[in-house]
């Protein structure tokens, strides 16, 4: 009972900060990506669906979503 409502009070924190993205970056959430351990969670996969409001894709692969962080954070550096 303690985790799960240790994981709803993540969720509460993350629907805010969703919002608070598209507000700072002007460009609209279209889908939110999940990935590690946690992922596999059905109960927590499930209450995290809810916060941003737009679909919530389960990740494969770790070293996936880690390369393509790198390859958005390097394409923010050249933009500036």
């Amino acid at each position: 009972m303690f985790f799960q409502a240790l994981l709803a009070r993540i969720t509460w924190i993350e629907q805010p900060a969703y919002g608070r993205l598209v507000e700072f970056s002007a460009l609209q959430l279209a889908l939110v990506r999940s990935v590690g351990k946690d992922a596999r969670s059905a109960i927590w996969t499930s209450m995290r669906e809810r916060a941003p409001g737009v679909p919530l894709l389960l990740v494969r692969s770790a070293k996936a979503a880690a390369g393509t962080a790198l390859l958005v954070s390097n394409a923010l550096k050249e933009a500036r």
